[in-house]
């Protein structure tokens, strides 16, 4: 193969690649954005109020605990995939517990403050977190695979779109509510374990390893720091 047609090939991957990722973030959330306008005429205006309270903030506990692990476990294993076995059970296995631990936390909070059904709905909610701790789109990723997560994010949206159009009928479905959005969430990170199992043969096992799950954390706030410190070389560079 010529150097011309290498450059074309990889161009074209590139762009393939590109594709699937724009449509495993667009679709999804155009989606969940359907769901959200529709709740928002079948709810009342308080217990809708409520509900997007109680997702807005495992949502946030999600973000905030990922510290750059999924990243760091993409650069790892895009240099090197005979780790893909290593690395997807001990990051995840990390990335579980880390959720685990914050859900545990999170609801002995929620049990003290709240109570009756905005104490169910804020707990159910909060299942969002082991979900997200629990996805391998970042293995795919690495495996340039983009079209693997694309399908588990959508289908777990349209399971959100058809799961609230049927059984959320009225303003009474505040629990069922909240319960089909973390359902959803977990459902897309099964079938994301499922697909990464059998298209990459990656199978995960549950690893307890602290030492390891340092070094994890360490290297990746490591890689976190190298991408901030070049993002802002290439801004001054920019600017000068």
């Amino acid at each position: 193969m010529s150097d011309f047609e290498a450059v074309g090939t990889i161009g074209q991957r590139a762009t393939v690649n590109a594709g699937w990722s724009v449509l495993s973030e667009v679709i999804p959330r155009a989606i969940v954005l359907i769901v959200s306008v529709y709740l928002a005429r079948t709810l009342p205006a308080a217990s809708f109020g409520l509900l997007a309270l109680a997702q807005a903030y495992p949502q946030f506990l999600a973000t905030s605990l990922e510290m750059g692990v999924a990243m760091y476990g993409t650069r790892e294993l895009a240099k090197d995939r005979s780790r893909g076995a290593e690395l997807l059970s001990g990051l995840l296995s990390l990335r579980l517990a880390a959720a685990g631990t914050a859900f545990l936390v999170y609801g002995v909070v929620v049990i003290f403050v709240l109570d009756g059904e905005q104490r169910l709905v804020f707990l159910v909610s909060a299942l969002f977190l082991l979900a997200y701790a629990g996805l391998t789109d970042w293995v795919q990723r690495a495996h340039e695979r983009f079209e693997l997560a694309a399908v588990a994010n959508v289908a777990g949206a349209l399971i959100l779109l058809i799961g609230c159009v049927v059984f959320v009928r009225d303003g009474s479905r505040l629990l069922l509510a909240a319960a089909l959005w973390s359902g959803s969430y977990l459902i897309t990170t099964l079938l994301s374990l499922v697909i990464t199992r059998r298209a990459l043969k990656l199978r995960f096992r549950p690893v307890l390893a602290p030492r390891r799950w340092w070094g994890y954390a360490r290297s990746s706030r490591k890689n976190r720091r190298a991408n901030r410190n070049e993002r802002l070389g290439n801004r001054r560079r920019q600017s000068e």
